[in-house]
């Protein structure tokens, strides 16, 4: 059964919004900011550590929601999944992926094609029906949140790829959990997914060098290398990628390797870009690129 004091608390809550549409407009535009570059392959980059779950729920307590957002927007709690209208679906990542928001913040960037008032009442009808389907999912006291408890894969992986960053001994343990297996929230176009998913793409990436350079100090030839190819098939055209493949070819002396890779490199950069490798790569490999240039 439905609690009814918790969904017309909700929904009465969500009524009182009166905050300015220009308010909730920057409030979305701020949201959106560097996000409309990131669609197509570029989105491949978004990547998910897994949930951690535990062995099993203690005796006689309900285990935890888990909300996955990587690869697709699923709700599950236990074996059972939890089906969402879509509206619903969208509240819950905006809320899973911001952390907290107002109600006119909420129905601002949710619906910012309709007026104000158009927009709460859209809020006010997505949270009857969210209360509806599952009250365990949101917290609707104050600020909008997800209740707590619910486990969310962003959450878990943005917080290892951030705790690799931090700390160069995470290299180890961080590096199965990096593997990537699916973009955010595919099929979705909104200005706030595109941001979202254009940052996690950049942390990936980011990380995943990282890991590389970490990996190469410890010897770890193989893994190194890995995962610098790893970026490389992510974001072709990165040259940092390439740069990290060919110092792990140079640790291991192939010479041929190094050739090869930069040959890449450089086709790419060219044929894609229109540019040719930057000073750092060619810093790197001492005297300039090896190999006979080639017209392509």
């Amino acid at each position: 059964m439905v609690n009814p004091t918790t969904t017309a608390a909700c929904v009465a809550a969500a009524g009182t919004a009166t905050a300015g549409r220009a308010a909730a407009g920057a409030e979305s535009a701020g949201v959106t900011a560097g996000g409309a570059a990131a669609g197509g392959a570029a989105a491949a980059g978004a990547a998910v550590a897994g949930a951690a779950v535990d062995g099993g729920p203690e005796a006689g307590r309900p285990e935890r929601p888990r909300l996955r957002l990587f690869g697709g927007f699923d709700l599950c709690c236990g074996s059972e999944r939890r089906a969402l209208p879509l509206n619903s679906q969208r509240l819950v990542a905006l809320l899973a992926l911001r952390v907290t928001a107002s109600r006119s913040q909420a129905a601002g960037i949710l619906w910012p094609e309709v007026s104000e008032r158009q927009a709460s009442g859209r809020l006010r009808t997505t949270l009857w029906r969210l209360q509806r389907t599952d009250r365990t999912i949101l917290d609707c006291r104050g600020r909008f949140a997800l209740a707590a408890g619910v486990e969310v894969d962003v959450t878990t992986w943005a917080r290892g790829a951030r705790r690799l960053l931090d700390d160069p001994d995470a290299a180890g343990p961080a590096l199965p959990a990096l593997r990537p297996v699916g973009d955010l929230l595919p099929g979705w176009y909104e200005d706030w997914v595109l941001a979202e998913r254009e940052r996690l793409r950049q942390l990936q990436l980011h990380t995943l060098e990282t890991l590389s350079g970490r990996l190469l100090d410890q010897g770890r030839h193989a893994d190194a290398l890995d995962t610098a190819l790893r970026v490389v098939q992510l974001d072709p055209t990165r040259e940092s990628a390439h740069r990290a493949a060919i110092r792990v070819h140079l640790a291991e002396g192939n010479l041929g390797e190094v050739v090869r890779q930069f040959d890449a490199c450089r086709t790419l950069l060219r044929r894609e870009l229109g540019v040719g490798p930057s000073p750092q790569l060619l810093a790197l490999l001492g005297t300039g690129a090896p190999g006979p240039e080639r017209d392509d």
